[in-house]
């Protein structure tokens, strides 16, 4: 069990880190910009830029009609273009299951995304991700979910609140990390997930939030599960150097 839940914390954490794009906004917050025209200034302005996150996760879980439980996973992450403008990225995570402490990695280095969830390590050929976005480049967060944002007032800033549909969150499960190379995830589906970005009055993404819903089918169990993410932006710009481990050359090839 153990190590089917390593596997959707995995998805949970991709998931989280899927929405940084809006990292930077470097103009000020202004009455007379949209939601989306916020969200698309903060891509634009994310080009080469690095970031350092600091995030907590809370997910509660059932499995079959017996099993239910709580997680709660802390987790650190960089990301940043390198000289030859290839794209790095290095996640930490520790995650409390079942009374016990596991550690989930991710990389992303020379158009490989390493995968280590409690001793397996994966290893997938994925040229085109984009890491630091968590969605292929070519890829926004469609201007049809910011059709009913709601944008409130908050201590320094303000806060945009977006819902982002089920068949969407498939999307970039999809396109960031295979699930099924584990050979356990036969089917996921993502209810309708909720978004909060947090801008400063310096217009400087402050922090991202999210919860969302999935139900998936592992080795003939229905799993469901309710995530609960918030990430603090601890700089942007400032991270030069990435650490990877010494043993990545070990990780297992996986062919999607």
């Amino acid at each position: 069990m153990k190590k089917l839940l390593s596997i959707v914390l995995i998805v949970m954490l991709t998931m989280s880190l899927s929405f940084v794009a809006s990292a930077d906004l470097a103009v000020p917050i202004s009455a007379e910009l949209s939601a989306y025209e916020l969200y698309k200034a903060a891509n634009e302005k994310m080009d080469g830029k690095s970031l350092e996150i600091l995030g907590v996760g809370e997910m509660t879980m059932s499995a079959g009609d017996d099993i239910a439980m709580k997680t709660k996973m802390d987790f650190t992450a960089k990301v940043l273009e390198n000289s030859k403008g290839e794209l790095e990225m290095s996640t930490v995570a520790t995650a409390e299951i079942l009374g016990e402490q596991i550690k989930i990695e991710q990389y992303f280095k020379d158009g490989f995304l390493y995968q280590n969830a409690a001793g397996e390590k994966t290893k997938t050929e994925a040229p085109a991700i984009n890491v630091a976005r968590g969605i292929a480049p070519e890829k926004d967060i469609p201007e049809d979910f910011f059709e009913d944002a709601v944008v409130e007032e908050v201590a320094g800033g303000k806060r945009i609140m977006i819902r982002v549909s089920g068949n969407y969150m498939e999307e970039l499960v999809a396109g960031v990390v295979d699930a099924t190379s584990f050979g356990l995830l036969d089917e996921v589906r993502f209810g309708t997930a909720t978004l909060w970005l947090t801008i400063g009055d310096d217009g400087m993404m402050k922090e991202t939030a999210m919860v969302f819903r999935l139900s998936a089918e592992i080795e003939g169990i229905t799993v469901r599960m309710r995530s609960a993410t918030n990430m603090h932006i601890v700089s942007v710009g400032k991270v030069h150097s990435i650490s990877f481990p010494w043993d990545l050359n070990s990780y297992e090839l996986v062919e999607i």
